[in-house]
């Protein structure tokens, strides 16, 4: 599951997890609060250790596709191993994991599902340029991923009704907003000193448009609670914190960030109160709930990155 990307004479390397609402359920934001359910990390044999997923500054891959997928149920859980693969995704009901994984004798990745459970694998894609980073749309009826094409990394989305994989953009991590009209993913920037350019589309790729550029050493960005604003990671002071900034590339404002830590990898809560984040301190990876009015932490697990859907606590 590990893998490593080299950038521009630079070695970067990270965990990917996926979180989801406990026990299946879908979350609710009639709660007087929400934290972090149900979550799924991807790890080496031994321990978790850091991934990167697709990166708009690969320019080579280097592969193990010994990765293991473990659920968490709650924070406080055991994990259960569940499949072989990377780059974890799961559904929206917290029932279904999408991944990569590598079949006998392949070099390329595909995209495969199974249940949280372990049972019911299947195989979802049979295609060149290494299919990765799945994202589940609100419905599941679609799984958006990104692609090597000859033109770059590619948005492409797959329609389980229509039985059809479209592409839809240049890019890579794509990300569906709350209605699932839309997509966010990261491009390669055109400003000197920028590392990436978020972008919005709807979800066939039309009025495709930059919303802004991040500093960030390792770009990530995700949908606002409201489904109009983003959250992103971005340099501050020399640091990276968690910014939002509404999708016309206005009044970008910092959420969360700490002098002493990294943050990534940002997922809000429907009530835009809390947000899971990877935080990175010194060696240590950790996946951690923010309190956005108070900045107190809340560990939740040795791991990193998180596309959440949030449980209620009554």
């Amino acid at each position: 599951m590990f893998r490593a990307i080299i950038t521009k004479g630079a070695l970067a390397v990270f965990c990917v997890f996926v979180l989801a609402a406990a026990h299946g359920e879908p979350a609710s934001t009639d709660a007087s609060s929400l934290t972090v359910g149900r979550f799924v990390t991807q790890a080496y044999e031994g321990g978790n250790s850091p991934l990167l997923p697709d990166s708009i500054m690969t320019t080579s891959e280097v592969w193990d596709p010994s990765g293991e997928i473990f659920v968490y149920d709650a924070p406080k859980f055991r994990p259960r191993k569940v499949a072989q693969g990377i780059d974890p995704a799961l559904s929206p009901d917290g029932a279904t994991i999408a991944s990569c994984g590598f079949l006998p004798g392949q070099v390329r990745s595909q995209l495969m599902i199974v249940k949280s459970d372990g049972t019911g694998q299947k195989v979802l894609t049979n295609m060149e340029g290494s299919p990765c980073a799945p994202a589940w749309s609100p419905d599941e009826k679609r799984i958006a991923f990104s692609v090597q094409s000859g033109k770059g990394q590619t948005v492409m989305v797959l329609d389980f009704e229509h039985k059809t994989i479209t592409p839809v953009a240049l890019g890579t991590l794509p990300r569906w907003s709350p209605d699932g009209k839309k997509l966010l993913f990261l491009r390669k920037p055109e400003v000197h000193g920028a590392v990436a350019s978020i972008w919005v589309a709807d979800a066939d790729g039309k009025h495709a448009r930059m919303v802004l550029d991040t500093s960030a050493l390792i770009p990530a960005a995700a949908w606002g609670s409201d489904g109009k604003s983003i959250v992103y990671t971005n340099d501050y002071h020399h640091r990276s914190a968690i910014f939002r900034v509404n999708l016309d590339g206005t009044n970008p404002e910092k959420v969360a960030g700490d002098k002493n830590l990294e943050m990534y990898y940002p997922s809000i809560s429907k009530d835009g109160k809390k947000l899971a984040v990877e935080i990175v301190d010194g060696k240590m990876l950790m996946l951690k709930e923010i309190d956005i009015s108070t900045q107190k932490l809340r560990w939740l697990a040795n791991a990193a990155r998180g596309d959440v859907v949030w449980s209620s606590v009554h």
